[in-house]
């Protein structure tokens, strides 16, 4: 049996030597996990107080973003209240914006001290510097407005509104913008046979449909003084409008297939809200009459007839008859007479100057309305609608005993009917501007086929225009 010595070597110095690194060691991880841990909590911190920055930012951000599109819906009304004039040109519209926004109370009564600016064409609600429209007062949000054209040659506006949230660092902003055009209001007008400014006056004659009903032949006028209707006689298939109780006088005659006072007062004698009547730009027809009257001359091919070729005491007059090729544009004053059969192939504009008392356009025989001829020459004229006749500031009378047949609105001064024939009158109304006497029937018939209520003119008549946002054009400014 082996025998001995047992030695516990766990007891010497080299063990408790080990045994003492191995405690070191540990302290040192501990410590490595601390530093970990506190900069694990250092960017936990960070990361945290970033988070609530960014998130504070797109905030701001949004609620930008709101107060900007808040505005665009605000602008979106207030545009839509805007009514400018028939005639506002596309370089007017700026200024002319301008002086209607000035005068809208809601949008001045959001601008407190502020005012509606205009430099360089361009408008800014409000004025001035560091201002804004407030739209929550809690933390700063509101808006900035500027309006400018599109572009020099679009008819239309682009609307941008600067929304802002917050202040100092912490402010933002978001832009937005919307392109407007402007569209002319729709008018009941043509809605009408006939409609006058000034008294219409029935003496005889029938005045009905041809073909269609005779309730088509619908009259309205807007004076508001006593007679501004007048019936003696005659047959009337439609209503009668006016816009102030009291204003018509039917003493004899037919209307609506009656002749019972009580029942025509009572049924189609109508009170109506006056349309708008429009204004006129006669003057972009002129380039289209590139031939200028001569004596004798009787095919008139776009051709242009000079002031005071024709007057009261020696009119100018086509005995035989004449032919209009395209454009008769005739110059104020005038006195023109068309005698025998008057071929219109195209259309008879009268400029938009003097009066009734200057001008007239006399029809003594009967006139015909036909299609443009063929040719280069009147391809230009093949766009423009709705005319036959277009002379607001002319009388224009027929005393033919021979049936006439007009396509397209008739447009005048004042109409008088006092020939023994019948008018045919298709996708046209008879549209009388003077406010005094303004129409008269004392003739025969007077048949529509159509009003003109979807054929109006398509060039030199203008109504009144609002703006409308165009389609596609939304979007945030980066």
């Amino acid at each position: 049996m082996y025998k001995g010595t047992y030695t516990d070597i766990t007891a010497t110095p080299q063990a408790h030597h080990a045994r003492s690194l191995r405690c070191g060691i540990t302290s040192v991880i501990a410590m490595i996990f601390m530093v970990l841990i506190a900069c694990l909590a250092l960017g936990f911190y960070a990361t945290m107080t970033t988070s609530t920055k960014l998130s504070q930012n797109d905030q701001k951000g949004a609620r930008a973003l709101v107060a900007a599109e808040s505005g665009i819906r605000y602008m979106r009304l207030q545009l839509a209240r805007i009514k400018l004039a028939p005639l506002t040109t596309s370089d007017q519209v700026p200024s002319a914006l301008w002086t209607a926004l000035k005068a809208n109370t809601d949008l001045v009564g959001n601008l407190g001290t502020n005012t509606v600016g205009f430099a360089n064409n361009t408008i800014t609600i409000p004025a001035e510097a560091n201002q804004m429209i407030a739209t929550d007062n809690s933390d700063q949000s509101g808006f900035v407005v500027t309006i400018s054209r599109i572009s020099t040659t679009a008819d239309g506006i682009v609307v941008k509104v600067t929304g802002y949230s917050g202040t100092g660092r912490v402010r933002r902003t978001k832009t937005v913008k919307l392109n407007f055009i402007r569209q002319e209001y729709p008018s009941t007008l043509f809605q009408n046979a006939v409609a006058a400014q000034g008294k219409i006056t029935i003496q005889k004659g029938l005045i009905g449909g041809s073909g269609v009903p005779d309730t088509i032949a619908t009259m309205m006028t807007t004076r508001t003084t006593n007679p501004a209707f007048l019936m003696s006689g005659g047959t009337l298939g439609g209503d009668i409008g006016i816009v102030k109780a009291g204003t018509a006088s039917v003493t004899a005659g037919s209307v609506h297939g009656t002749t019972n006072l009580t029942t025509i007062y009572n049924t189609y004698v109508k009170l109506v809200q006056a349309p708008e009547f429009p204004a006129f730009d006669t003057s972009v027809f002129a380039p289209y009459a590139t031939n200028t009257y001569v004596s004798g001359m009787t095919t008139l091919t776009n051709t242009r007839i000079p002031a005071n070729t024709g007057t009261a005491a020696s009119p100018l007059t086509f005995t035989g008859g004449a032919t209009v090729q395209g454009i008769l544009y005739i110059e104020s004053p005038n006195v023109v007479k068309f005698g025998g059969s008057a071929n219109i192939a195209g259309m008879i504009i009268f400029e938009n100057k003097g009066t009734s008392a200057d001008n007239s356009l006399t029809f003594t025989g009967n006139a015909q309305m036909n299609p443009l001829p063929a040719g280069a020459a009147f391809d230009p004229l093949r766009s423009i609608t709705g005319i036959s006749i277009l002379a607001p500031t002319a009388s224009v009378t027929t005393t033919g005993s021979t049936d006439s047949y007009l396509k397209g609105n008739m447009i005048v001064g004042n109409f008088n009917e006092l020939g023994s024939a019948t008018i045919k009158m298709e996708s046209g109304s008879i549209i009388a501007m003077d406010t005094a006497n303004a129409v008269t029937f004392n003739g025969k018939d007077t048949r529509f086929v159509s009003t003109g209520v979807l054929n109006p003119p398509s060039m030199g008549v203008k109504f009144s225009t609002k703006f409308v946002p165009k389609d596609g054009t939304y979007g945030e400014v980066h």
